[in-house]
Formats: C-alpha cells, structure tokens, sequence
C-alpha cells in the first residue's frame, strides 16, 4: 500500500491486485520477447495441421478435457505435440492411448527453450486449454513464431489471442465449443496462414524495447513522485 508504482503483467491480473489493495494506480505492463531473435517469413501451413502444446501437466491446464475433446475430432486429420512434464504426464498418455490416438500424439518431454521455439517453429496452433492464467508465457513465444491459437476465453490470454483475428477462443468447459472451433481451424487452412502472420503483427506490442521503455518511464515517475513528497 506504500509502494510509489505497482504493475500487472496483464488486464487480469490488474483487475485482482485492483481489487485486492484497492488502488487505481496499477499500471499493466506485460512480459516481453526480443523479436530479433525471431526472424519471420510469412506463414505458411502444413499438412496435417501440426497443433502444439507446451507447458506443465498440472490441473490447471485442462489436458483431460483436451484429450476428451480430441476423441471427438478424430475423424479430422491433424497431429499433436505435447511437450513438458508434469504430475498429470503419465495419466494423459495413458489416455491418449486408450483413445487410440497414439499416432497422432508425441510427447517429447521437458524441453528447453530453444527446442520449443524450434517446435513453434514448425508447428501451426499453439494449444491452451487452461482453466486459469495469469500470463502465459508460452503465448508470447508463440506470437514471436507467428503461431496461430486455440485456446481458453478465459483472463490473461485475452488480449494475447484476439479472437478470429490470430486465434480462436473457446470455453475451456465446453468440449462442443472445441471441437466446432477445431474443426474450423481445420477446414480453412488459409485462415490459419492468415492468423500466423496476424500473430506476427500482433507480436510488436510484445517487443521488449517497448517493455524495457515502459518500465523506465514507470520508474521515472515513481522516483520523482517520491522525490516531490519529501
């Protein structure tokens, strides 16, 4: 409550610490990427259409409702890379191959970064079917990769996925919400390249000169703030 500056990594987690310290002075500035590190070209789509998970097998991730929800899309034609670990790892391959899905599905394990940029590379949608986040940071990466999205309508993906623009939103408690989304990312792949290069664009309000900007200018009136009080 003393603090002279308070920030937010995104509207929703401002949205809770405004509520919490009662305080309408919170300022949101998000995680960034050094777009330099990711030289782009414009997207293009692979056949199948190559979807990817990156992240923790935690609850909060939703993987049974996606794995239920893929049974459902089975008669498409796409793949999956579930990349990370997890308490919940061994219960969603168990899944995944009781579903009959093991074909389609790899889980290459915990994996560091520069072997994830390189799947979001060569991949088209990142997947999210969190319940909850506050910021992922695996989006922002994506974005940086030109990576389309299916993932959660939920608080803190919002504004990183726009809906229809660079991805699709869907509720992460709703499997025929999912599987009408998916089947449309399917269907059109065209929408896909569009989306992938939309993302790209959307990327450079990520940039984290912009970031590094934000914060000193956030500093500098903190510290004259402080300063003019004494």
């Amino acid at each position: 409550n003393s603090a002279s500056a308070i920030t937010a990594i995104s509207e929703y987690t401002h949205s809770l610490a405004c509520e919490a310290y009662s305080r309408n002075d919170i300022s949101i500035i998000t995680h960034g990427i050094d777009l330099s590190c990711y030289p782009f070209k414009d997207g293009e789509g692979h056949s199948p259409l190559h979807f990817l998970f990156a992240g923790r097998f935690s609850v909060q991730k939703n993987l049974p409702f996606l794995v239920d929800c893929l049974r459902r899309v089975k008669d498409c034609d796409w793949r999956l890379t579930m990349a990370g670990d997890g308490p919940l790892r061994p219960l969603i391959q168990h899944t995944i191959e009781s579903s009959d899905l093991v074909s389609r599905v790899a889980f290459p394990g915990w994996i560091d970064q520069d072997d994830v940029d390189s799947l979001m590379h060569h991949a088209d949608v990142l997947l999210i079917p969190s319940t909850s986040e506050g910021f992922p940071i695996a989006a922002i990466y994506a974005l940086g990769n030109g990576m389309a999205f299916l993932a959660s309508n939920i608080g803190g993906i919002r504004g990183i996925v726009i809906n229809e623009y660079n991805g699709v939103l869907f509720d992460p408690f709703n499997p025929a919400e999912f599987e009408c989304a998916f089947r449309k990312l399917v269907r059109f792949p065209d929408t896909i390249i569009q989306m992938k290069n939309n993302s790209r664009a959307h990327a450079r309000f990520f940039d984290i000169e912009k970031k590094v900007d934000e914060y000193l200018g956030l500093f500098r009136v903190a510290v004259s703030t402080r300063v003019n009080a004494k």
